[in-house]
């Protein structure tokens, strides 16, 4: 058997357990005793209240500029959009309708915020420097003061700037809408530049073409005792068959038909100069250019409406729409004079051939193949040589056309220096949040005593 320990006690003499003491959750009680918990938790949270301000990098108080931009496509630059009226009516599946942006002017409302716009503006007015200096921080700092809205119905955008420094605030929007018209000026001369190369290209191409019809004339012309000028169609060869007779006749009746077109285009073209000399050469067959004409007419009725519009002569958009026209003019006039020249030259020269083949179709021809050959490569070497006129007109016009960027946006309200905040700033906020604080700071710490005087009671005394 178990013999009993020397400590242990018999159940009847164990020393009872205490008692809580009676009207312990008095609250003057509970707080003599339980002060340091209360005092403990007000502090705490009196202190986080303090600090949520700085906590979350509430600023102020903020100044903010504001500036209102108009933004207009840039024609073979931008997407054949409508930014008069850029807002569409959209239903959702709740059935509720929204506007919504068009693709134009969302895209601007994005290019204006993207990161590059906001680096390039950095670089502007000291701006890194003065608001920080360290580039990401920076860059995140004005991410968060940036505003961009567009005005609904319009091609409008107001562009705003927010920072504790009014200075600061308009320093930066400028410097933004700045580097934003930078960036669409440097892209859009790109793709002129691109253009522009891709017509010198097409123009050393045809150069090369007509080089290797002019020297495939003169081999033949050596090699087969015919005459050539250089420019216009004429060929002597003579002959003692009677059959090439017939074949010459021939010739001879195609170039004067020829010889008679060439008389009623350069009739057409007598005595004109000017416009009336551009609208007649532009619709003759073959050597006409009606689609860059039309160009011209529509360049002159967009200035007319904007002159219509009441928009003065001095206006920016105005100007580069008038030396637009007068580049297109210039351009124009200088290949209806060229064309003019050209004509009566083709004709001087045909009615020299038409003699030749006059004498040809009198004596016959050795190898009237070969007179027939002849003609044709002329006549490739002309159609080469018109086309290589075209082309470089074309790129004349299109150099004059893009010697400087489209005026793409107008300045409604320029950046102004705020007099007055728009946020009440940091010392507001830690005002109310911490008078906050400390109101439910009493209520935690009331609570807290006296869960604590629950978890351990006051006992009485043994």
């Amino acid at each position: 058997m178990d013999q009993p320990t020397a400590n242990k006690q018999p159940p009847h003499l164990a020393k009872p357990k205490a008692q809580p003491v009676p009207g312990r959750f008095r609250f003057p009680r509970v707080l003599r005793r339980w002060w340091w918990l209360a005092l403990l938790l007000m502090i705490t949270i009196v202190g986080v209240g303090y600090k949520v301000s700085d906590w979350l990098k509430i600023r102020g108080p903020l100044y903010e500029s504001k500036s209102l931009l108009e933004v207009k496509p840039i024609p073979g630059f931008d997407p054949a959009v409508t930014a008069t009226a850029p807002t569409t009516l959209t239903s959702s599946s709740s059935g509720t309708s929204t506007l919504v942006n068009s693709p134009f002017i969302s895209t601007q409302e994005e290019i204006i915020k993207a990161p590059v716009t906001l680096e390039l503006a950095m670089k502007q007015n000291n701006l890194l420097n003065r608001m920080g200096g360290n580039q990401t921080e920076v860059l995140k700092r004005m991410e968060k003061s940036l505003r961009v809205t567009p005005r609904y119905g319009t091609d409008l955008i107001q562009v705003s700037f927010r920072d504790e420094d009014p200075q600061v605030a308009r320093d930066a929007l400028t410097a933004i809408y700045e580097s934003y018209v930078g960036r669409r000026s440097e892209l859009e001369m790109q793709v002129r530049d691109n253009k522009l190369q891709t017509l010198r290209s097409e123009i050393k191409n045809q150069e090369s073409k007509v080089k290797v019809l002019k020297d495939k004339l003169v081999l033949m012309s050596e090699k087969y005792g015919m005459h050539w000028d250089g420019s216009a169609q004429s060929s002597t060869m003579k002959t003692n068959k009677n059959d090439a007779r017939k074949l010459a006749q021939k010739d001879l009746y195609v170039a004067e038909r020829e010889k008679e077109e060439l008389d009623l285009q350069i009739k057409k073209l007598e005595n004109l100069d000017g416009e009336e000399l551009i609208r007649r050469a532009s619709k003759l067959e073959e050597v006409g250019f009606p689609e860059r004409y039309q160009e011209y007419i529509e360049a002159q009725e967009n200035l007319e409406l904007l002159r219509a519009t009441g928009i003065a002569p001095k206006h920016p958009e105005f100007q580069q729409k008038s030396k637009a026209v007068e580049g297109l003019q210039s351009a124009l006039l200088k290949r209806a004079s060229n064309t003019k020249v050209a004509l009566q030259l083709r004709l001087d020269m045909l009615e020299k051939r038409i003699e030749k083949i006059k004498k040809i179709s009198g004596n016959g021809s050795n190898d009237v193949r070969v007179i027939r050959d002849f003609n044709s490569v002329i006549r490739e070497h002309q159609s080469a040589q018109s086309i290589l006129e075209g082309v470089s007109a074309d790129y004349e016009i299109a150099k004059n056309k893009f010697n400087s960027p489209t005026i793409s946006h107008i300045v409604h309200e320029e950046p102004r220096l705020a007099s007055r905040t728009v946020t009440k700033g940091r010392n507001f906020f830690t005002t109310i949040l911490t008078i906050s604080a400390a109101v439910c700071s009493i209520f935690v710490a009331l609570a807290a005593i006296y869960l604590a005087e629950v978890i351990f009671p006051l006992r009485e005394k043994a």
